[in-house]
């Protein structure tokens, strides 16, 4: 029986299926017996496939976002790796799997700490270098890469960008693809606080998640500002701003209902994206820079069609035209694809190119699958 601990501080907000996925094919396979240490609010309870402990972020998880919350949140993160090391110490696993880091310079001790003491170490790189922050955090990741024994990453294109950073690691890459994610149990059809606004529009385009510059939203609402005729289409934009995000600032007087903008800059609870996620009839991922892209998976999960920026590697699951929009990385492209979706493409069309990237998804991104590939290197000395 080989043992496995996997390690995801974060465990909500959008990476939960990702781990839980992962450690569930893991659990099924007979000869492992698989741990999950991850956030205390980590969704998935009594899993027959593997067992959880729940660590990290007990306080800091439910405070408001402020600077104490911030100062509260790194020391419990710091007592919360210590805990983990004890689990590791007792348990004593064969593969230690990190999944996120989140204070990357305490990371980097914290697995030099696991590494000296002789366990093995898998890597699942979401990002090769974090967003916005790549020459800042270059030298740390160049030594926890330099650390682990296997990094997963979930693409081609991924593994190329590894290559060019640092090629001194990359016969520890493997590719695996990222897992789909499940069907929503329920589709929460009616909302008071927009029922009444989006009645109105024969045709919505969706943006969620984090809102940052190498998302590109700035572009996706230049963009449409410059069509004067929206043909009775709205452009949802649903998420909370992060950190310094100046282009977008510039455009937000703008962003308004009269212009058939709906603007909610605010951690969006899952009732209410699962709410605009069933009204939309095309996700946008308009990203200026991204490995892959999560949104892109729930919105398969929802039988719902995307328009996507040919960035990292996601265009490795879509098929242009067939179950998606693929374009250029590009201002020109965003405005283009912008065009098309408000004057060339019908709702059903969308609608059947949505079911259509459920079925790729559901087909290639089985997690089971997933994990038969890589688990002969998972343990390999």
């Amino acid at each position: 029986m080989k043992k496995i601990i996997v390690i995801n501080p974060r465990g909500i907000k959008g990476d939960e299926e990702y781990t839980h996925g992962t450690c569930q094919a893991l659990g099924t396979i007979k000869w492992c017996n698989v741990i999950l240490v991850s956030n205390y609010y980590y969704p998935f309870s009594n899993q027959t496939s593997y067992r959880i402990i729940k660590l990290f972020f007990h306080i800091s998880e439910k405070m408001k976002m402020t600077g104490v919350r911030k100062i509260v949140r790194f020391f419990e993160y710091i007592c919360n790796l210590y805990s983990t090391m004890r689990v590791i110490k007792k348990e004593q696993p064969d593969v230690v799997h990190i999944m996120w880091p989140i204070v990357y310079r305490i990371d980097l001790y914290f697995i030099k700490h696991i590494k000296n003491n002789g366990y093995r170490i898998v890597y699942t790189a979401h990002n090769v270098l974090p967003h916005s922050f790549f020459e800042k955090y270059r030298n740390i990741f160049k030594q926890i890469y330099r650390l682990v024994d296997l990094i997963i990453v979930n693409g081609k294109a991924v593994k190329a960008e590894f290559m060019n950073y640092f090629p001194n690691e990359i016969n520890k890459v493997i590719v695996s693809r990222h897992g789909c994610k499940s069907a929503p149990l329920s589709i929460v059809t009616n909302n008071l606080q927009f029922d009444y606004l989006l009645i109105r529009y024969n045709k919505v385009l969706l943006v969620f998640g984090m809102l940052y510059y190498e998302k590109g939203i700035d572009r996706v609402v230049k963009a449409w500002l410059s069509e004067k005729h929206h043909n009775s289409t709205i452009l949802i934009i649903a998420g909370k701003v992060r950190g310094q995000y100046k282009e977008l600032d510039a455009l937000r007087n703008s962003m308004t209902i009269d212009n058939d903008i709906l603007f909610y800059n605010n951690y969006v609870e899952d009732n209410l994206l699962n709410y605009f996620i069933n009204k939309s009839n095309v996700i946008l991922i308009p990203y200026r820079h991204a490995s892959m892209s999560g949104v892109l998976l729930s919105a398969a999960s929802f039988c719902k069609t995307v328009l996507a920026t040919d960035t990292g590697s996601i265009s490795e699951y879509i098929t242009d035209g067939v179950d998606g929009i693929l374009i250029e990385n590009t201002d020109n492209a965003v405005n283009n694809g912008l065009k098309l979706l408000i004057n060339e493409y019908s709702n059903e069309k969308l609608s059947e190119m949505g079911y259509q990237l459920n079925i790729n998804i559901t087909n290639t991104c089985n997690w089971d699958n997933i994990v038969s590939e890589y688990i002969d290197r998972y343990f390999k000395e």
